[in-house]
């Protein structure tokens, strides 16, 4: 599974609403520091690792 980049999702929406590159550093900053991110992204990797264990439980009962 690939790891999505920051950098590159920024970017990406960045050109697609055609703002000036010079917005990709000031929202990466933006991002980091935003206490709203890091919860989003405790949420993520919460519901990735039950998804994984759920995952691993449905495989070994049909073993």
């Amino acid at each position: 599974m690939e790891v999505p980049d920051l950098r590159d999702m920024v970017e990406d929406e960045v050109a697609h609403k055609d703002f000036e590159a010079q917005v990709v550093d000031k929202a990466i900053r933006y991002i980091r520091d935003s206490e709203r991110w890091i919860q989003l992204l405790d949420l993520v990797v919460e519901e990735t690792i039950n998804a994984s264990l759920k995952a691993e439980l449905r495989r070994s009962w049909r073993q």
